[in-house]
């Protein structure tokens, strides 16, 4: 009998979450002009990212992972800081 762990069935990381310097390469440059500044806005907002489902963090070379909400979610965070410093 083989001792391996399956993949849940309705695991959405496979398909759904990427790596974060691929969602900068794909997605990110209108909002976050460099990966550094992604890096410094995921460092700022973290807890908050976590919590909203959009943002895995793992340590080691598996690096982070954003969920296909993380776009509308930063945008959301930023709008409520900005509107707090207004």
């Amino acid at each position: 009998m083989e001792n391996s762990v399956q993949p849940v069935a309705d695991d959405p990381l496979p398909k759904q979450f990427v790596r974060l310097p691929d969602w900068h390469a794909r997605e990110g440059g209108g909002l976050f002009a460099t990966f550094g500044s992604l890096q410094w806005f995921v460092r700022q907002y973290r807890k908050q990212l976590v919590d909203e489902g959009a943002l895995i963090i793992r340590a080691g070379p598996g690096g982070t992972f954003c969920g296909p909400n993380f776009g509308p979610v930063a945008v959301k965070l930023l709008r409520n800081d900005s509107a707090a410093n207004v």
